[in-house]
């Protein structure tokens, strides 16, 4: 048998397998393609819409609570996480708070002065997302911190004005300040209260002479308080030919809206005819302290008003000379009462009798039948 070569056929064979080669490599690189292209899927880790929201009241003791605020995710949301941080003044410099980490936190009084933020973390399967809060008020408290001491200006003899300064202080939050003044010896020491003196003037009295003065300044935060005195003053001495008193002024008429008191000046000395004298009507609480003066109200007669209902009055009234003056004051009224029914009838003594008809029962006494024994009438 013979046989033939044929050349064309090799050629078309490795042709054949050429094609076949180059699309086995065509389909291994887009299969390798394919399998990169699904390893770098972008993720997405939630998205904070509005920010987390602290409610409560920024004060020692209270506690805050915070919302988780709006987010947008998906994958869905899987938890949220806390965080608290202590701010400075202006929300900055935030530090995490340590073991604050739920939805709410009570307040320390290591806060004072400082603002709180919380911080909410939103987790998902393909991460997370932290947003904080706005910041809350300054937290207030802490005892108040004195940086000068109060001051009182007048001159230390009797029957003149005395005024105290509060001082300077350092404190989160407003402050209240009380008063309370003091005679001490010469030097300024053995310092006693003296009583009924709340107010930030003092008048002395013939029972200073020879006595200094200081005040007692207390100022009230909602985290404390904290008490500082002036220095004494010289010590008092009786007024150089200014009037003196020798009976305190007193008040006439009634405590009761509507009615008008008048102001008796008192009895006074002076080595110089008294000129003329001034009244002052002040408003005290129904213990006759924490006294305030009336604006207006300086002339010798005063007529009460609504305004008046259920605090007790005294008038101060001062005895001019041409050398100086001296001001002293009365006692307190007594409670000033509403106005009286029609009908009401002054007895004496501050008493008023009211007609039985304004009384309602079961409060009225109401007497049916009168037995007289033995029997009067024969």
């Amino acid at each position: 048998m013979k046989r033939f070569n044929r050349p064309g056929g090799a050629r078309r064979l490795a042709a054949v397998l050429g094609t076949a080669l180059l699309a086995l490599t065509t389909l291994t690189l887009v299969s390798s393609s394919t399998g990169e292209a699904a390893s770098k899927r972008t993720t997405t880790p939630p998205t904070n819409l509005s920010p987390p929201v602290i409610s409560g009241t920024a004060q020692i003791g209270q506690t805050l609570s915070t919302s988780n605020g709006t987010w947008q995710s998906s994958p869905a949301i899987t938890f949220y996480t806390y965080h608290w941080g202590l701010c400075d003044a202006n929300g900055n410099l935030c530090g995490n708070i340590p073991g604050a980490t739920g939805q709410t936190y009570t307040i320390v009084a290591a806060d004072a002065g400082h603002t709180i933020r919380i911080y909410v973390t939103a987790n998902n399967a393909d991460g997370y997302t932290t947003q904080r809060s706005t910041e809350t008020k300054v937290i207030p408290g802490g005892t108040p911190t004195n940086t000068a001491i109060p001051t009182i200006s007048g001159v230390a003899a009797v029957g003149q004005i005395l005024t105290a300064s509060t001082g300077s202080w350092q404190a989160n939050g407003s402050l209240s300040f009380t008063f309370l003044w003091g005679r001490c010896d010469s030097s300024g020491s053995g310092c006693s209260n003296i009583a009924h003196t709340d107010s930030p003037t003092y008048i002395p009295v013939s029972a200073d002479i020879g006595h200094t003065l200081l005040v007692y300044v207390t100022a009230n935060s909602a985290g404390g308080s904290a008490t500082v005195h002036s220095a004494p003053t010289t010590a008092v001495v009786q007024s150089a030919g200014a009037p003196q008193n020798t009976a305190a002024p007193t008040i006439s008429g009634n405590a009761q809206i509507g009615a008008t008191l008048t102001a008796n000046v008192g009895k006074w000395t002076s080595s110089l005819p008294i000129t003329f004298y001034t009244y002052t009507w002040a408003r005290c609480n129904a213990s006759a302290q924490n006294c305030v003066n009336i604006g207006g109200a300086g002339n010798a007669k005063y007529t009460l008003t609504s305004a008046d209902v259920g605090s007790r009055l005294l008038v101060y009234v001062t005895a001019n000379s041409q050398v100086g003056f001296t001001t002293a004051h009365s006692a307190a009224t007594g409670v000033v009462q509403a106005a009286a029914p029609v009908g009401a009838i002054q007895i004496g003594n501050g008493v008023v009798s009211i007609p039985a008809s304004t009384v309602a029962l079961p409060d009225r006494l109401v007497i049916d039948k009168v037995a007289f024994s033995p029997n009067p009438v024969r």
